[in-house]
C-alpha cells in the first residue's frame, strides 16, 4: 500500500505541473520563477511564454524523474517480482495438492480392483493366519488318524506266537532267576534276552507286526532297534548293521530290519549274535515262551 501511495503522489505532481502550464497559456502572462523552480506565469508577457513553458517542463521532468527513481520503476519491478513469486508458490501448492489427490484416488481404485478379483467367486477372502491354522489343523488330524490306525493294528497277545528273527542257535538263554556266565566279561549276571549265535551279515527279520519306536546305538548291544507290538509288548533287536527302517516306520512280521554285525566288545568271545529281548509293560519276559 505504501508503494502505491508514493506512485500516486508522483503522478499527482506531474498533473499539477501540466495544469500550471495550461493556466499559463490561458492567462497569456508568464512571470519569473519562484523558489520551487517554477516560473510565475502571472508576471510573464507573451514573448517569454515559450521560454517559461520550456523551463517549467524541464523542472517538472526533473522532479518526475527523481520521484520515479525513488518511487517508480524499482518499486514497480519489486512489486511485480513479489506477485510472480506468490503466484508461482500458489501454483506449486495447487499442483502438489492435485497430485496427492490423484495418487490417493489411484490407490483406492487399485485396491478396489484387487478386492473385486478376490471376490470373483462370491466367497469372502480367508485371512492368511486362518489359512495357516487350517493347514496345521488338517496335518495334525491326518497324523492322528494314521497313529490311531496303526495303534489299532498293533494287537499282539500272549496267545500269539513270534517268528524267529534269525536262523541260528541259542548260545545263552534268558534267565532272570539265576545268573548266567558271560565269557567275555568273565562274570555271572542275569540275562534278560536270548543270545542267538549266527553268521555276520545274516538277515534279521521282524518277529511280529509292529511300529519302530527307536533306532539307536548302545554300548552293550551296538545298533539296536526297539519295536512296539501293541498291548504293552516290545521286541528289542541288538547287534545289527545295515538297518533298513527308521523311527516311526511300521513293519510286518518277516520284514527285514537289518543284518548281523560284528559283536560288540561285550560279546567278543561269544562271537557274532543277535541280541533278542521281549518286554511286557517294560519288564523283560522269556522270548522262548512266545516263539514258535
Amino acid at each position: 500500500m505504501n508503494k502505491n501511495k508514493k506512485l500516486a503522489a508522483a503522478f499527482t505532481l506531474i498533473f499539477t505541473a501540466a495544469a500550471t502550464m495550461a493556466g499559463a497559456y490561458a492567462l497569456g502572462n508568464f512571470g519569473t520563477s519562484d523558489s520551487s523552480g517554477y516560473v510565475d506565469l502571472s508576471e510573464v508577457d507573451e514573448n517569454k511564454t515559450a521560454q517559461a513553458v520550456e523551463e517549467n517542463e524541464k523542472v517538472a521532468k526533473a522532479e518526475t524523474e527523481e520521484t520515479g527513481s525513488e518511487f517508480g520503476m524499482d518499486n514497480v519491478m519489486d512489486a511485480t517480482d513479489e506477485y510472480k513469486e506468490e503466484a508461482s508458490k500458489s501454483s506449486r501448492e495447487e499442483v502438489n495438492d492435485e497430485s496427492e489427490e490423484k495418487t490417493e484416488a489411484t490407490e483406492k481404485t487399485e485396491q478396489s480392483q484387487i478386492t473385486e478379483e478376490e471376490n470373483t467367486d462370491g466367497e469372502e477372502p480367508v485371512p492368511q493366519g486362518e489359512i495357516k491354522a487350517t493347514e496345521e489343523t488338517a496335518e495334525v488330524m491326518s497324523t492322528s488318524a494314521v497313529n490311531e490306525s496303526s495303534g489299532a493294528e498293533l494287537n499282539f497277545t500272549a496267545e500269539e506266537k513270534l517268528a524267529w528273527p534269525v536262523e541260528g542257535n541259542v548260545i545263552m538263554n534268558y534267565n532272570m532267576d539265576s545268573t548266567v556266565y558271560f565269557a567275555t566279561l568273565d562274570q555271572y549276571k542275569y540275562n534278560p534276552a536270548l543270545i542267538i549265535g549266527c553268521e555276520t551279515g545274516n538277515s534279521v527279520k521282524a518277529a511280529a507286526d509292529g511300529k519302530i519306536v527307536s533306532v539307536e546305538k548302545l554300548d552293550e548291544t551296538g545298533n539296536t532297534i526297539t519295536v512296539d507290538l501293541g498291548n504293552g509288548y516290545q521286541a528289542i533287536y541288538g547287534q545289527l548293521k545295515d538297518i533298513t527302517v527308521k523311527e516311526g516306520d511300521s513293519c510286518k512280521a518277516g520284514e527285514v530290519l537289518g543284518s548281523i554285525s560284528d559283536p560288540s566288545h561285550y560279546y567278543m568271545k561269544e562271537g557274532s549274535n543277535l541280541y533278542f529281548q521281549l518286554t511286557k509293560d517294560g519288564t523283560a519276559v522269556n522270548p522262548l515262551d512266545y516263539l514258535n
